[in-house]
């Protein structure tokens, strides 16, 4: 994508349309400055969300411009694109021919995506995507959690930037952690990172009253944590029992009802 002049622009882009009111967000938007063209993607490991596919479909140019998401102007150009997994491919590509949709399908299996379904209006696009695409060599640390991973997860994701802060002896805010733990950090569309500092703010907190009280200081502000400056491997064994903790209790069966339950 960058070497035909593709660009990443957001990742996790929200925004609503001013003509109706109602909410686009999409995983991925990428622009391309010398086509004045963008190309949202949405990821699905699934089947379609058709009321979600519907404001895709309406969206307008005139939408995009309004809206302000992007620093291109004038004449802009937009597509939709679904990528989804070799797993669930068929029942996404059925969902998009039952619902007479155009958007090209691109599917993700180990180390290539390919477009197996509709076509690029982006003659440039289409291009790209006419032979496999190698995705051999990548990444999961550009972006390494999102709103709707687990907290224990996070957690896990982000004990490295703890113990840096702990060693510092400096007071730290979320978004501190997710500057230091997101190398993509200002590509992230507000929305979600702002969804991300109440996230990790909800989750230090209620560590730092509870299981992690000990290791905790009192911080100059609300927003802010400290961490006391001894202890680092003892912060670290704490963690991981809680994480093991959690894991054990979302792993556990439930309880087979009885007939006092009704």
């Amino acid at each position: 994508m960058y070497e035909h002049n593709y660009e990443l622009d957001t990742i996790e882009i929200r925004f609503k349309r001013k003509s109706d009111g109602r909410e686009i967000a999409a995983d991925i938007l990428l622009k391309n400055s010398q086509l004045n063209s963008l190309l949202f993607i949405e990821c699905k490991d699934g089947g379609l969300d058709l009321d979600q596919a519907n404001r895709y479909n309406t969206l307008t140019d005139s939408d995009i411009l309004t809206s302000q998401i992007t620093n291109l102007v004038g004449d802009i150009k937009h597509e939709i694109a679904y990528i989804g997994s070799k797993q669930k491919k068929d029942k996404l590509i059925t969902d998009i021919k039952f619902s007479s949709l155009k958007f090209p399908i691109l599917i993700n299996e180990e180390s290539k995506i390919t477009l197996e379904y509709n076509k690029f209006v982006c003659p440039t696009l289409e291009e790209i995507f006419s032979n496999e695409v190698s995705i051999k060599n990548y990444s999961l640390n550009y972006y390494p959690f999102g709103v709707n991973d687990s907290d224990e997860y996070i957690l896990s994701i982000i004990t490295p930037t703890l113990m840096k802060f702990m060693g510092m002896q400096k007071e730290f805010s979320p978004e501190d952690i997710l500057n230091e733990t997101h190398s993509i950090f200002n590509y992230i569309g507000t929305l979600t990172i702002n969804e991300l500092k109440r996230k990790i703010g909800i989750l230090l907190s209620n560590l730092s009253k509870k299981e992690l009280n000990k290791f905790f200081e009192m911080p100059t502000t609300k927003t802010n944590f400290k961490l006391k400056s001894k202890g680092s491997i003892g912060l670290r064994k704490e963690i991981e029992k809680y994480i093991a903790s959690q894991l054990e209790i979302k792993t556990r069966p439930r309880r087979q009802k009885s007939l006092f339950d009704f």
